[in-house]
């Protein structure tokens, strides 16, 4: 491993000014690109419903290769909602949607925050998994899941809080945007969404748009859930509630091995003061009814009157008036 690191720090030195795909090759070929043994992993779920949390607690797990979101970052920018409002049917061919995914899953680098030289031992001794976290496909996710077959993880969050941080993060305009390209689509018009299109046209507000995308995406990880019952649906508020607990029964689940670099990454996140970057929160219970606090008795019931008529088992209108949590998908 000491000459491996060299090898990599002379890699990283000499390579700093090269471009992207050039280091990326290197550090491939170094790694002897060897495919990954195991069965991998897939994190799912809207924006701002708490997956790089879920996908950075499991990657601690000593056989996984992590991959942040390979198909982009929610950056609000012109590209990211094409990709974030793009719908493929498990039987379509999108060279596309494939590619960086189709890369992540082979165990191949595809960016720069991928590289260390612990992921290139990892990979040239092939004994591991990997673990792909991505909100961008999550539209695809039943696509996905017919290409690579991975064990499917999906994170929900209260669709209340989903508004607010997206109110807050002035991602509301790139949400309705989002939403538009949706309901053009002819796929989704003729199937899923049949039944609410003229209800869906209805709507205005910025907060009643950002429900409906919402709403539309977890129906569709709801109804590839119907046909894939092996996946796995947890909820961001019950990870808040205890999370150790919780990502150890999770850990169980998917096969890893719990550590306690996980244990300490958990703890730190639930910490009050836990804020790597702007607009993230802590993972603790604080958290759970924190829209309750922050939104408008008539905002919270406009977001029910819009999420209410997909029937999504989440949250039901019960748990949404309590502000409890629903405990099975």
């Amino acid at each position: 491993m000491k000459n491996l690191t060299g090898l990599y720090s002379a890699i990283d030195k000499r390579l700093k000014g090269g471009t992207l795909s050039v280091r990326l090759a290197l550090a491939n070929q170094v790694a002897k690109a060897n495919p990954p043994s195991k069965r991998g992993v897939a994190v799912f779920g809207t924006e701002f419903s708490g997956t790089s949390w879920v996908g950075k607690a499991l990657a601690y797990s000593p056989d996984v290769a992590f991959y942040h979101r390979p198909n982009g970052t929610n950056d609000l920018s012109a590209q990211y909602e094409i990709e974030a409002s793009r719908y493929l049917l498990p039987s379509d061919d999108d060279g596309f949607e494939d590619h960086n995914l189709r890369q992540a899953f082979n165990g191949r680098f595809v960016g720069l925050n991928e590289l260390s030289a612990d992921a290139i031992d990892l990979r040239r001794r092939g004994d591991y998994r990997v673990l792909v976290e991505e909100v961008a496909s999550f539209l695809s996710i039943e696509w996905v899941a017919r290409k690579w077959a991975p064990q499917v993880v999906v994170v929900t969050r209260h669709p209340c809080s989903h508004v607010r941080l997206a109110q807050n993060q002035g991602a509301a305009e790139s949400e309705a945007r989002q939403l538009n390209r949706i309901l053009d689509c002819e796929a989704l018009r003729s199937g899923i969404l049949e039944p609410h299109l003229d209800r869906l046209s209805e709507l205005k507000r910025p907060i009643e748009r950002s429900a409906a995308l919402w709403a539309i995406k977890n129906l569709v990880a709801h109804d590839a859930y119907s046909r894939n019952p092996d996946w796995v649906f947890v909820k961001y508020e019950d990870l808040c509630q205890d999370p150790i607990q919780r990502f150890k029964e999770l850990y169980e689940e998917l096969d890893l091995e719990w550590n306690l670099g996980a244990e300490d990454y958990l703890e730190y996140v639930s910490s009050d003061g836990c804020q790597p970057f702007v607009g993230v929160e802590p993972l603790n219970s604080k958290q759970v009814n924190r829209w309750k606090n922050e939104m408008s008795a008539d905002d919270i019931r406009t977001i029910m009157r819009v999420v209410e008529p997909f029937g999504l088992p989440s949250y039901e209108r019960n748990v949404l008036e309590s502000g409890g949590v629903a405990l099975k998908p």
